[in-house]
């Protein structure tokens, strides 16, 4: 007899199965970056354009997303990830969302260089950039955030 719950939580990790897990979280990934370069690309457009802030915003629930996605596939890996690991892998983690921010800032300044804009619009660029930071920003709080409840509750699971 199979039971309803049993049957969600097998589909729940047939999501998260060794093979599927890295191939799930690399193409979030990487819609992460391509939807944050996408959102530069918009921001550096000449003439304004409608909808301006839904990209800010998809990027950063798929930041958000992506970097729980990340934590929880971890650790719910075989072997399971000791209390040690946490730290390092945490710090591995907000490490990947500073590049992300570093790569987007790079190729909003490259946009403005290359378009030959005039000075005072590669100060405009921090003011545009300001939501991707707050997105990061809530990556990293929630990055600290789960690496400090498994630590002070000393379990994985």
């Amino acid at each position: 007899m199979v039971v309803a719950g049993s049957d969600r939580s097998a589909r729940a990790r047939a999501l998260f199965h060794p093979p599927l897990a890295p191939l799930v979280v690399s193409a979030l990934a990487l819609l992460v970056v391509l939807v944050g370069i996408l959102g530069v690309i918009h921001d550096s457009w000449p003439g304004p354009l409608p909808h301006r802030g839904n990209l800010h915003v998809l990027f950063g629930v798929l930041l958000w997303i992506c970097v729980i996605a990340r934590f929880y596939g971890r650790m719910h890996q075989t072997p399971r990830m000791l209390l040690a690991d946490i730290r390092p892998f945490s710090r591995h983690l907000a490490r990947l969302v500073y590049l992300l921010l570093y790569v987007l800032m790079f190729c909003r300044m490259i946009m403005d260089v290359a378009s030959a804009a005039p000075p005072g619009a590669i100060l405009r660029a921090d003011e545009d950039f300001q939501s991707y930071l707050g997105c990061g920003v809530l990556a990293l709080v929630t990055i600290h955030a789960f690496a400090a409840l498994c630590q002070r509750n000393g379990r994985l699971r």
